[in-house]
């Protein structure tokens, strides 16, 4: 029960660092101010009504598909904490909290504020970079923690 209340915790901390930032970039004046690193990265003011990409899918759609998503996480959160696989909850977690924050765009503003520019073609915001972080996470995870199997070998 400790660990799901510290899980609890994590999510509602990185769903807040994502509101918090989407809320201050939109506010903080941009006239005369800039930040760019070159090709790499620039801070920008964009608005994604669509899904990765800006890819055009209808609003609806794309919350009801969202919501899914995270019932699919939970359930399988619960799954590894059953397991005692913290790790992967909490790569999960990561997960969540990104879809949450950008969930909590679409329904407030019926699209997600970018804030982010890589490379002079993909915005992104934190709830994002949650998510990349988190599934790599527990991808990465899972691959390391599947028992090896020993195959008999074969004798001359």
């Amino acid at each position: 029960m400790r660990a799901v209340a510290l899980l609890l915790l994590l999510i509602t901390g990185l769903v807040a660092a994502d509101r918090y930032t989407k809320v201050f970039m939109m506010t903080y004046p941009t006239s005369g101010t800039s930040f760019s690193l070159g090709w790499l990265l620039e801070i920008v003011r964009h608005r994604n009504f669509g899904i990765v990409a800006n890819i055009p899918i209808p609003w609806i759609v794309t919350v009801v598909v969202t919501v899914i998503v995270l019932g699919l996480i939970i359930v399988t959160s619960v799954c590894a904490l059953k397991r005692n696989s913290l790790s992967e909850a909490t790569a999960l977690a990561f997960v969540m909290a990104g879809a949450i924050g950008n969930l909590w765009d679409r329904l407030q503003w019926h699209y997600v504020f970018d804030w982010i520019l890589l490379f002079g073609r993909s915005a992104i915001n934190l709830a994002d970079i949650f998510i990349g972080v988190g599934l790599l996470w527990y991808v990465l995870g899972r691959r390391t923690s599947r028992p090896k199997i020993d195959l008999p070998t074969i004798s001359s």
